[in-house]
């Protein structure tokens, strides 16, 4: 889990938007992470649980959150419920087999970038 502020963000659309990954699935964090930053987003994550999440959210100045449903340590409903608190729009991925398409997740995260 970490914050990758020491990394430029790339001329991408998403322009340094701060988008907190939740995602337990090594491979599927990974995909998500380098996803975003090709595309000019500022990485916080992957975090694996529920709380390493949360903490990011009360530590980390987050415009926007990717969240599974299902991490490591609980179901991130807590999470969700932090994010719509702090007025942090969201949206929940579930991979279910699929890879998230690119172009729908790039054309949802240009609206907050």
């Amino acid at each position: 889990m970490t914050d990758h502020d020491d990394i430029p963000h790339g001329p991408g659309p998403l322009k340094g938007l701060r988008v907190l990954v939740a995602e337990d699935d090594a491979m599927a964090a990974e995909r998500l992470s380098v996803m975003l930053e090709e595309e000019g987003a500022r990485l916080l994550g992957p975090c694996r649980s529920v709380a390493d999440a949360r903490r990011f959210l009360q530590n980390s100045e987050v415009q926007f959150v990717l969240v599974d449903l299902g991490l490591a340590d609980n179901f991130a409903d807590e999470l969700v419920a932090d994010a719509v608190r702090r007025d942090i729009p969201f949206a929940i991925i579930a991979l279910l087999r699929k890879p998230i398409q690119k172009r729908r997740l790039i054309s949802l995260l240009t609206l907050f970038a």
